[in-house]
């Protein structure tokens, strides 16, 4: 199971022009924000509400490959998968 522990967080702040092609830039931006290299993780992105006018307020979030890799190998073990 995954729990929040286990996961790393943040806000980015973005251009909102970013927001067609968000996943791209800040898999780009990512090794400036992580103490990971890119490779080494899986992520995700979530829009925010902007507190600041042509700002994007985006929750990154990331999890080790192989941490997520064991969750998912044995949910097929278990045929949840």
């Amino acid at each position: 199971m995954l729990t929040a522990d286990k996961v790393w967080s943040c806000e980015l702040e973005l251009p909102k022009q970013t927001a067609h092609n968000l996943r791209p830039v800040v898999s780009y931006e990512l090794d400036k924000h992580i103490p990971f290299t890119r490779d080494q993780v899986y992520f995700d992105v979530k829009t925010k509400s902007a507190e600041q006018p042509g700002m994007l307020q985006v929750m990154l979030v990331i999890i080790d490959r192989p941490r997520l890799n064991k969750v998912l190998d044995d949910a097929k073990a278990l045929g949840k998968l």
